[in-house]
Formats: structure tokens, sequence, C-alpha cells
């Protein structure tokens, strides 16, 4: 298949897009040469149709082929794929680069943010965020797509066209290109609980590029979920395979094996990596709280100025943690001012009923159940309320039996147990 077709498939668009992306291709300046100027006019041009339509053409969400032709805004995937395909339709065959986090002026602003913070935040009383602010940065070492030609990387989300550099860089091509469309996809599909769907499409993807190790990192999570130790063990195992010294990777690698160096390098490499932060704060609340809360504190200040975290997600996340080292009353407010946005939330109907052991929370959660692991920690949290089922637990042991992840999942939630304090 052609660019085009490729593209259309692994959107899971419907072929009658062709006639709309049309419309782009018949605005796109007649080839005067061929190459590096010609990919930067078109690269140019994409950016002043899409201007022209809605005033701007970046959008965070629009990386599929009907988003971005319909909506007049692409993201970092979608635009430089958008831009690629209308090369191939004249004739040429850009290839690409995945980078993860940009060294660009958003990333310099964080590196300041951080600086100030630790500069101005008393130490001993931090504050918390509770509500988005200033969404300007990232915060995340996001993976980033930009054109190439040869040596010669050309960046599609931003006026300049000369890509600034990253953490890391892999040379792939097109198709492998797409296989980030599916991993996209699938995430969008695993936010809505359609577990078999998001697998499908990530094996897709792993069709188009079988080394794109972010999709293992979602395929482990998926079998850590459903206690398939033997896709677990076969997906860490290929992240690992493919790890690298950036720090998207050395999280990770924290995550699936444990070892805080990696977690320590992954900081040390992104200081305003809020998640890794998070994890760190985490893992000193033992030996260290006045630190724990110190790093819990910056975490939740990067998070509410992200355009790619969410602070609920945060205060779900470390519901239990944030309430030992700040108060559970001040967590429970956070999480209730957020209600609205937590109906439907399986996390969040099941942190509140922790944090005040309300039953309704509880039944709410259970219609939210999706995966093995919810249904499990929904069991054991129901115990000694009137919505337990004593069987329910028996029936999972004996189904998951030979689980090592299984097995493990039910230690840490006996761990748990108790009520938050």
């Amino acid at each position: 298949m052609n660019y085009l077709d490729s593209y259309i498939h692994a959107s899971g668009a419907n072929p009658s897009v062709k006639a709309r992306f049309g419309n782009l291709l018949a605005s796109m300046p007649k080839p005067s040469s061929k190459g590096v100027p010609y990919a930067i006019e078109v690269l140019k041009k994409v950016q002043e149709f899409f201007r022209e339509k809605n005033g701007d053409f970046y959008g965070p969400y629009n990386f599929t082929i009907q988003d971005v032709i319909e909506n007049n805004l692409g993201n970092c995937l979608g635009l430089p794929l958008t831009a690629g395909t209308i090369l191939n339709e004249r004739g040429m065959n850009p290839e690409f680069s995945l980078m993860v986090n940009p060294k660009d002026e958003v990333h310099k602003m964080e590196r300041k943010f951080v600086e100030e913070y630790s500069q101005n935040m008393s130490y001993d009383k931090p504050e918390l965020s509770t509500e988005q602010e200033n969404l300007i940065l990232r915060c995340a070492p996001l993976e980033h797509l930009v054109l190439r030609f040869g040596n010669r990387l050309m960046e599609a989300t931003s006026r300049e066209d000369f890509f600034v550099g990253a953490e890391s860089r892999r040379d792939i091509t097109f198709d492998e290109a797409l296989s980030c469309v599916y991993k996209d996809r699938a995430v969008g599909e695993l936010s809505m609980g359609n577990v078999e769907k998001a697998r499908e499409l990530l094996n897709q993807g792993l069709r188009s590029w079988k080394d794109n190790r972010e999709i293992y990192k979602v395929l482990s999570a998926i079998s850590a979920d459903q206690f398939d130790d033997v896709g677990y063990n076969e997906a860490a195992k290929n992240y690992l395979r493919l790890k690298s010294d950036d720090s998207l990777s050395l999280h990770n690698e924290y995550l699936i094996a444990g070892d805080r160096s990696s977690l320590e390098r992954a900081l040390k490499e992104y200081p305003s990596y809020a998640s890794a932060i998070a994890n760190k704060a985490r893992a000193m609340i033992n030996s260290d709280p006045r630190e724990a809360r110190f790093f819990y504190g910056l975490a939740s200040k990067l998070v509410a100025n992200s355009h790619t975290l969410d602070v609920l997600d945060f205060y779900i996340e470390n519901f239990r943690e944030l309430a030992e080292l700040f108060g559970k009353g001040r967590i429970l407010k956070t999480l209730s001012d957020h209600g609205s946005e937590g109906v439907g939330n399986f996390d969040y109907n099941m942190a509140m009923h922790e944090l005040t052991s309300n039953a309704d929370y509880l039944a709410e959660a259970r219609e939210s159940i999706v995966t093995p692991f919810q249904k499990l920690r929904w069991a054991y949290t129901s115990r000694g309320t009137a919505l337990e089922n004593p069987n329910e637990i028996s029936v999972m042991h004996k189904e998951y039996e030979n689980s090592k992840l299984y097995h493990v999942a039910t230690n840490q939630l006996e761990s748990k147990k108790e009520a938050v304090k």
C-alpha cells in the first residue's frame, strides 16, 4: 500500500476520507524540486492551511488521519504523518525519527520551574496543587515524531522547521511510524475499558514495527491486570531488550524490574518528570517522610502546570500516600471537589470508599469493573461490608492459583486492607 492507504488503514478510517484528504493535497504547491526544500514547503503549507481553517494547526489529540483532516489540527504524530503522506503522493518517500522528550523551549521552562520551586517552596510545609493551573509544561517524556530526509530532521509542530534535539532518537520508516498510531488508538480503547480491542490494535502495531518499545510497555500492563504471566513476561522481556538511557525507558525499567538506580537515572536525565518524582516520594515515605512531602508537593505542582497530565489522576494514583503525609481530610476534599470527573471511574470510587468507608462508592466501583485485577481489588475491599460475596475470592484463588502475578497482587492487597486513617 502507498502511504495514504496505509495511514487510512492504521487509523481505522473510512476510505471516504480520501476525498477530504484530496482537498488538502490540492492546496499544496507543485514540487519545483524534491527533498528537503520541498518537504519544508509542504510542512509550512499544511500549517497555513489549518490555521486558515480554525486559527491554529496543533491539536494534542489529533493523530488519526480522519481526525487531522476533519478538525484541521494535528499533534506531533498526526502532523508529520500527514505531511509525509502528502510528500508520498508527490512521489517522495520520506522517513521519520522517533524522539523521546524534545529539548525545546518547554523543556527549558520545566527545568527553570523545578529550580524555582526548590528555592522558593517551604521544605517543611510544601503545598499541594489541587487544580489545573497554567497548562504550558509537559512534565512527561513524550515520544515525538519528526520527518527525516537523510540526517535532516524537520519539526512539524512548530513554525520553526529545525528540530532542536531530544534525549534519544530512533530512525524509522513510515510503516514503523504507523505502529504509534495503533498504540495510541489502543490507549484510547483502554481508557474506555475495551481491553481486547486494545490488545488487537497493539498486535497490529507490532506487525508494523516489532521493536516499538512502548507497545510492549502497554502490553505488560494489560497482562498484569489480566494475571497473564506468560504475556507479561514476554512483554517485559521485549521492553528490557529495547531499553535505552532516556528517562522514559529508565523509569519504565524501574516499574518493571524495581531497580531504584534506574529511577534516579531517569530523574537525573529529566528532573521535571512528574511521575518519576511521585514514585521517588513513595519510595521514601517510611525512611524520610519530610523529603517525601517535599517531592509530592513538587510533583503536584508539575502535574497542575502540565498540558499532558491530570490533577485528578495524580490524586487517585497517590491518595493513600498523600493522606498519610498531608492528612486524610485534605485529600478527601480535593477528590470530592473533582467528583463530577470521577463518575464511572473505578479507581476514583475505590479511593473514595477507602477514604470514607461509604459503601455507595464501593457499589459504584463494582459497576465499572473491567479487569480481573479490578475484580480482585474490589473483592478484597468489600470484605466485611454488606456487599461482600464470600465465595468471590475463593473462586479467583482457584482460577489463578498458578499465576505469580495473582499472588503478588493478593499479597499487596492484604497489606493494604486497613482503611485509610
